[in-house]
C-alpha cells in the first residue's frame, strides 16, 4: 500500500487506497481510471500534510474515492483544473500547480516515471501540526459566467440556453459556467406585460385596408428629440401591416389619418378603408375627426369604455412596439421612463 500520492492525467476524480487519508465520508462514486477501468467505491474527503514554505499545512481533497484494492493515491489533474488550480510550470522532472485565487502551489517531482506529491509529511506528525488548511473543491469561487454574457450580448440577445449550446465548445470545465442566475434587465423590462389581450372578434377581413384599428399612445415620458409626446398608430387587420407617426399633439392624429389615407388611395387605388376601430378617446370622438372621416368615406365604430380586449389588435401593436423601445433605452443606459 503506498503512503504517497501521484498526479493523474486521465482519471476523472481523486482515488486513494489508504483509508488513514480520509477525514469524513459522504456517500459513492464511480471513477475512470487511465487503463478506463471504472473504480466504485466510498466517496469522502482526505487530508494530505505537507510543507508549504517551509511551514506545516494541509491539503483538503474533496470526492476522493476510496478502493484498497486499486494501490495507489491518485490527485486528478482534471479535479484540480476544475478546482481553481492551473498548472504554472512543467519541466522534464517536476511540475508546478499554482491556485488562481489564492497563489497556493502543489510541487509534484518525478519518480519512477510518475510524477509524485513533494514535501509530504509523516502522518505521526499531524496530530502536533497546527495546519492551514488548502480547500481545492467546495469553498472555492463558483465558475464565471463572464464568457456567457459576453456571447449572450455579441448573439444578439439569444435565449441564454442556446448561447451556452453554441459556445459549449470554448467553454472551460471549472472555470467558465454555462449557466447563470443573472437577470438581464433589458430584456426583462421589455418582455414583460401585465395581461394579454383576448382577441373577442374572430371576423377577418379577405382583402387588406378594409378594416384598419386605430390607437393613440402618449404622453410619453422623455419625450422624443423633435419633442414629439405621442404615438398614433393604424393596424390593417387583413395584412397586420401597422402604419405608425409620433405626434406632438393630439389633434395632429387628424393629419396622420388624412395623410395616410391620401397614400394609400394613390398607391393602391383598388382598395378603400371603409371602417375604423377605435376607443372612445376624444381624439377619435371630436367633431373634426368624425368630419375628416365622412369626407373619406370611413365608417367609424367605437369599443366599449375599459375594454381594451374589444380594440385587441391596437393594443396589441402598442405593446410590441413600446416593449421594442423601452428594451433599446434600457440597453443604452437610457432613461426608459
Amino acid at each position: 500500500m503506498e503512503n504517497h500520492w501521484t498526479l493523474d492525467n486521465c482519471s476523472t476524480d481523486h482515488v486513494t487506497c489508504n483509508h488513514h487519508f480520509m477525514h469524513s465520508w459522504k456517500g459513492t462514486s464511480s471513477s475512470i481510471l487511465p487503463n478506463q477501468a471504472v473504480v466504485k467505491g466510498r466517496r469522502g474527503t482526505a487530508k494530505i500534510h505537507h510543507l508549504r514554505n517551509g511551514k506545516r499545512a494541509t491539503l483538503k481533497l474533496h470526492d476522493v474515492t476510496y478502493e484498497p484494492t486499486i494501490y495507489k493515491n491518485l490527485i486528478s489533474h482534471v479535479r484540480l483544473l476544475r478546482s481553481g488550480y492551473q498548472l504554472a510550470h512543467q519541466i522534464l522532472k517536476k511540475k508546478t500547480y499554482v491556485h488562481r485565487f489564492n497563489g497556493h502551489e502543489l510541487h509534484f517531482a518525478m519518480s519512477d516515471s510518475l510524477y509524485a506529491f513533494q514535501d509530504m509529511t509523516p502522518r505521526a506528525a499531524t496530530g502536533r501540526i497546527n495546519a492551514t488548511i488548502l480547500v481545492t473543491d467546495k469553498t472555492l469561487d463558483p465558475p464565471s459566467d463572464a464568457k456567457l454574457h459576453h456571447w449572450y450580448n455579441k448573439l444578439n440577445h439569444t435565449d441564454m440556453r442556446q448561447v451556452a449550446k453554441i459556445i459549449q465548445p470554448i467553454l472551460l470545465p471549472g472555470i467558465d459556467s454555462s449557466t447563470t442566475n443573472h437577470t438581464w434587465y433589458g430584456c426583462a423590462q421589455g418582455q414583460a406585460k401585465r395581461v394579454s389581450f383576448r382577441n373577442t372578434h374572430h371576423y377577418v377581413p379577405a382583402y387588406p385596408l378594409e378594416y384598419l384599428n386605430g390607437d393613440l399612445c402618449g404622453p410619453a415620458s422623455p419625450r422624443t428629440v423633435n419633442h414629439e409626446l405621442f404615438a398614433s398608430m393604424f393596424i390593417d387587420q387583413a395584412s397586420r401591416y401597422i402604419f405608425g407617426k409620433l405626434l406632438k399633439t393630439k389633434d395632429d392624429t387628424i393629419l396622420h389619418l388624412d395623410a395616410l389615407v391620401s397614400d394609400l388611395n394613390s398607391q393602391l387605388p383598388h382598395a378603400r378603408v371603409r371602417m375604423l376601430h377605435t376607443d372612445g378617446g376624444e381624439e377619435c370622438t371630436s367633431s373634426a375627426f368624425k368630419a375628416a372621416c365622412l369626407a373619406r368615406g370611413i365608417r367609424q365604430k367605437f369599443t366599449n369604455v375599459e375594454t381594451p380586449e374589444e380594440n385587441y389588435l391596437a393594443e396589441k401593436a402598442n405593446e410590441f412596439v413600446f416593449n421594442k423601445i423601452r428594451t433599446y433605452l434600457t440597453i443604452s443606459s437610457l432613461p426608459s421612463t
